[in-house]
């Protein structure tokens, strides 16, 4: 079996991980210099700790099994000195007894039945890329039980008595009483329902005849933490969560309140929950929100008096936020954050008939057909189109209320015609930093259901933020979903058969279709090109890791490699997928009903229409020397819609479906449209 080189190992191990970034700006190896293949990913490597600059390494030497168990066991950070290696007879021949020692008790790599590792055995490249697929699950999946947590203020940070009657996060207000003692420098918990929990600094007090006014400011992180050591892994219960409208400000759901965390302890969550269920209109859309333990569901719908039809929904569950923060003096030192979630997303466009918004085009003169259409577009502008930010959705950590986790929600769609899409994702986002390095951790398996007849979007956005008394620590935002682009092709044919094709791209192509329909001179064809689209941005500015320079943004499937449903033809011919495009022009009249040879098989009409129940006659008027009539068969590739016995093609429902006619030994081929009309 083949092998990998190292080179290629390294490279391959940094991009299944996530392994980027690298400061250095000297090579670290003088055999791997700025230019070589390998440069990138062996500098990278080497600041993760993967490589050790005092162990020589050869990128162009072929990956052995003691390779493999050095660099693995070096991405999971494991602890080596406590490794058994009795058990290994051959342990000292390898230059790496603590990771091989490290992978074989781990469960990764196993012995012969020698017990010997062999360590200099070179290791094929499918067994190497399956230990590599285990140790990056591994370290993208840590779990940390049972969960702690520990917290120091920094000592100069004062903290109010005295807590506020109102606060105002949009104004960054608040109103104490009276007797209020409060002073500028002091901090202050916000008790408003909708940033409850979050610390600020006052600014400036101003005596009232009633009351004491401030203007605050939010604390920053780094300013008022000394230190901070926590972990844990749960499923979040929306029940227990704050949940705020993004549209009006409103709050639809209080959730369980958490106490103010001082320096000395933790107080226990207030388990009072009320649970929801709200709609109101917005932009012409009926948007509801409804709410369960395990997730959070938003659907918009809208009817328009032409005949549009919409709805979409953002459906968010199985939210499993996992962190580890350790943090002092303004130095992430040890920090992991991710996010296991599902989504549910879905489109739906659906139109009337467009005949009759529009009228009927069968009689239309070819010439006058796509200008009309276009004008009636652009007047009437029946385009499906909403960014709608959902809500604002915040759930305190049950192991240490003092933090929180944010979640915002938002839902985008676009159709100019008719359409219907659905994806199921499942979806991990999230990074580790290490030694001052931040590697970026990216999951998406999505799966789609889609009906797509013009261009389309559909797009899920979802923000998590961990906030410690509301300051932001780091954050996730993830958009992902799906893009269809469709482009349309008017074919026009004139008395004498011939055609010229016009590009309709600005008018959608289920409307092309179906004005087109029975106007035998106005064929239709359309290019699709549909895919997936997953981004993930990784703390935002307004956050601690984001300051400290550990923001990235990265694609994990576009266009390139997030093809919408595999195998699917991108080619549409009157609503159907086809291949490839049949159309051309067609065989002027011929009077003459008389078989004449030709290098090629010729036929009358190259498309056919008929209502269900009609027959049509595939007329041949040429074939290749030495063949006959009963060497041609015919067969129809959706026979449901149009049958062919012999050279009669029987029409029996609305559809179109593409003829073949072809020589019996397979040589020569021939095919034609044939479009079946609406019952009237």
């Amino acid at each position: 079996m083949a092998g990998i080189t190292l080179g290629d190992w390294i490279v391959l191990l940094d991009e299944q991980a996530g392994i980027q970034q690298y400061d250095a700006t000297k090579p670290y190896f003088v055999n791997v210099r700025e230019g070589s293949p390998y440069y990138d990913a062996v500098q990278a490597a080497v600041e993760w700790k993967v490589l050790d600059t005092n162990t020589a390494f050869d990128p162009y030497a072929q990956l052995t099994r003691e390779w493999a168990a050095y660099t693995l066991m070096n991405l999971t950070e494991r602890d080596l000195t406590q490794t058994p290696q009795n058990e290994i007879r051959d342990i000292s021949h390898t230059r790496f007894p603590k990771q091989v020692s490290a992978a074989v008790s781990s469960g990764l790599m196993t012995l012969d039945k020698h017990n010997r590792f062999c360590p200099t055995k070179e290791l094929p490249k499918d067994e190497a890329i399956s230990y590599l697929e285990l140790t990056v699950d591994l370290i993208n999946h840590k779990t940390f039980e049972p969960s702690f947590g520990s917290l120091e203020w920094n000592k100069d940070v004062e903290f109010s008595d005295e807590e506020p009657v109102e606060v105002d996060p949009e104004e960054g207000t608040a109103v104490f009483s009276k007797e209020a003692a409060i002073q500028p420098g002091q901090y202050v918990v916000s008790n408003s329902p909708k940033d409850s929990g979050t610390l600020y600094q006052i600014e400036s007090v101003t005596p009232k005849a009633d009351a004491t006014e401030a203007i605050l400011k939010p604390a920053e992180p780094e300013t008022v933490i000394s230190s901070i050591d926590a972990a844990d892994s749960f499923s979040i219960d929306f029940n227990q969560a704050t949940i705020i409208d993004e549209m009006d400000g409103s709050i639809l759901q209080e959730g369980a309140e958490t106490s103010y965390v001082n320096p000395t302890g933790i107080q226990m969550m207030d388990q009072r929950v009320k649970t929801f269920t709200k709609s109101h209109t917005i932009k012409g859309y009926t948007v509801t929100y409804s709410v369960t333990a395990t997730g959070f569901k938003a659907e918009v719908k809208k009817e328009t008096p032409v005949g549009l039809n919409v709805y979409g929904n953002l459906a968010v569950s199985a939210v499993k936020p996992t962190y580890r923060w350790k943090m002092k003096n303004g130095t992430i030192e040890d920090g992991y954050f991710t996010m296991d979630f599902m989504t549910t997303e879905s489109l739906g466009c659906r139109i009337g008939s467009y005949k009759n918004l529009y009228g009927d085009f069968s009689r239309i003169d070819p010439n006058d057909f796509l200008g009309t259409v276009r004008n009636l577009f652009q007047k009437k502008q029946d385009v499906a189109e909403m960014e709608l930010p959902l809500a604002t959705i915040r759930i305190p950590v049950p192991s240490a209320p003092v933090l929180s986790m944010i979640l915002q929600l938002q839902l985008r769609l676009y159709s100019s015609g008719k359409a219907e899409l659905a994806l199921t994702q499942k979806e991990k986002a999230g990074m580790e930093i290490r030694d001052g390095k931040m590697r970026v951790i990216g999951d998406f398996d999505a799966k789609a259901d889609a009906t797509i007849r013009a261009s389309t979007s559909l797009m899920g956005g979802i923000r998590m933020a961990m906030a410690l008394s509301g300051m932001k620590l780091a954050d996730i935002t993830t958009e992902a979903g799906a893009k269809a682009l469709v482009a349309s092709t008017v074919h026009l044919y004139d008395a004498k058969g011939t055609h010229r094709t016009m590009n309709a791209t600005d008018v959608p192509s289920d409307m092309v279709d179906d004005l087109s329909d029975g106007n035998g001179n106005i064929l239709t064809c359309a290019d699709i090109k549909a895919y997936k689209v997953a981004d993930i941005q990784l703390n935002s500015g307004n956050t601690m890791a984001g300051k400290l320079g550990f923001s990235k943004t990265i694609t994990l499937l576009n266009e390139h490699n997030g093809k919408l449903i595999p195998g699917m033809s991108t080619h549409m011919e009157n609503g159907h997928f086809v291949d490839h495009c049949t159309r051309g022009d067609r065989l002027k009249p011929d009077q003459s009903s008389m078989l004449v040879e030709a290098d090629q098989i010729r036929i009358k009409d190259y498309s056919l229409i008929a209502d269900p129940g009609e027959t049509r006659e595939l007329v041949v008027k040429a074939i290749p020397k030495g063949y006959s009539l009963d060497d041609l068969e015919v067969t129809s590739e959706k026979p449901e819609i149009a049958s062919a016995a012999g050279t009669t093609i029987t029409a029996h429902r609305e559809g179109s479906t593409i003829i073949h006619l072809r020589t019996s030994d397979g040589k020569y081929e021939v095919s034609c449209t044939m479009l079946v009309r609406s019952q009237k």
